[in-house]
């Protein structure tokens, strides 16, 4: 099970940088960088969750691969990559790496 995010698909990778981070609630947004190789730009927003905005979302990857029926790459926070791709039996596998950006206290 993954957390329910809203999801919601922009029109280009410009709108997801400029999207404005919402007061509540648990946003995922996202548009095709490359839509023939799987690539994707995206943001989460979870303030409901205490996260202003989470820069690698594994979750919200996971749910959006197994949506898509497809093997994706996300590009997310600075420095971040995530990957998935549905392996069979309604399981999704996923990968990457991200950057540590500091503590932070919540």
């Amino acid at each position: 099970m993954v957390p329910d995010f809203e999801r919601r698909r922009l029109d280009t990778p410009a709108e997801v940088e400029a999207f404005a981070p919402p007061a509540a609630g648990s946003l995922h947004v996202w548009a095709w960088s490359d839509e023939s190789s799987g690539r994707i730009r995206a943001r989460v927003f979870a303030p409901g969750l205490g996260v202003p905005e989470d820069p690698a979302t594994g979750s919200a990857t996971v749910a959006l691969s197994a949506q898509l029926g497809r093997a994706i790459a996300v590009e997310q926070g600075p420095g971040c990559q995530i990957e998935a791709r549905p392996v069979g039996d309604g399981r999704i596998e996923l990968g990457g790496r991200v950057a540590d950006d500091g503590l932070r206290e919540l």
